[in-house]
């Protein structure tokens, strides 16, 4: 399972630029503006996500993560390029948001190592 998400991360991040050059038809600069909305994500809702992992457990947070990774990623290759950058950023949040806020913080819960996610 995480062979299969961590493919769907890479494959979102190596085939992202060219789609935003290519296919949307930008600019470096504003290629570059757009490829920083996952890690922006990533860093707004990393407490509130290790808070989230700590209190509710593995079994949801799992579930959940993988079903953000599957919406979002069904969300990327199904929008049409016609409805622009909105359209392909706001599924690149919720991939990125499932996957960095709750699969790997789940790792930690995995470990045992409780409030390694979020100050207790």
């Amino acid at each position: 399972m995480s062979s299969i998400v961590s493919a769907v991360i890479m494959t979102t991040v190596v085939v992202g630029p060219f789609y935003l050059a290519k296919g949307l038809g930008l600019g470096l600069g504003a290629v570059g503006l757009s490829l920083s909305v996952g890690p922006l994500v990533a860093s707004l809702s990393g407490l509130p996500a290790g808070r989230v992992v700590d209190r509710f457990g593995a079994r949801q947070i799992t579930l959940a993560g993988l079903t953000g990774i599957a919406a979002g990623s069904a969300a990327i290759a199904l929008v049409p390029a016609s409805l622009g950058l909105v359209a392909y950023l706001a599924p690149v949040a919720v991939v990125t948001a499932s996957y960095v806020d709750l699969i790997l913080k789940l790792q930690c819960f995995a470990l045992g190592v409780h409030g390694c996610c979020a100050p207790t």
